[in-house]
């Protein structure tokens, strides 16, 4: 598949529209819908601070992987409060999730 095929079939084009049309703010759920249940199905078998949380934006990668030469591929880090209030919920930050998941 080349990168075009790739860009369109991207699932998270939807998502991203949604959120720039509510300003770059955070919607109450800021997930895939067919994600749902796999998300359920781990948060259920996770401690609190490690929980996706579907209130706060996706941050699955930075940067822009269909041109990389090296992706470097990290776990889920954990839940710190301070963190969503400073930059999870910065309509900057939400932008540029915006542009890196599109």
């Amino acid at each position: 598949m080349n990168n075009s095929e790739l860009i369109e079939k991207n699932p998270w084009k939807e998502l991203s529209k949604q959120i720039a049309a509510n300003g770059f703010e955070l919607m109450e759920k800021n997930s895939l819908e067919k994600d749902e249940l796999i998300i359920q199905a781990f948060n259920q078998k996770q401690s609190n601070i490690f929980r996706l949380r579907t209130s706060m934006m996706p941050a699955h990668f930075t940067g822009n992987i269909l041109n990389s030469k090296i992706v470097l591929l990290a776990t889920n880090p954990g839940y710190v409060e301070k963190e969503e209030e400073n930059f999870y919920c910065n309509p900057k930050f939400i932008k540029e999730r915006i542009n890196d998941l599109t």
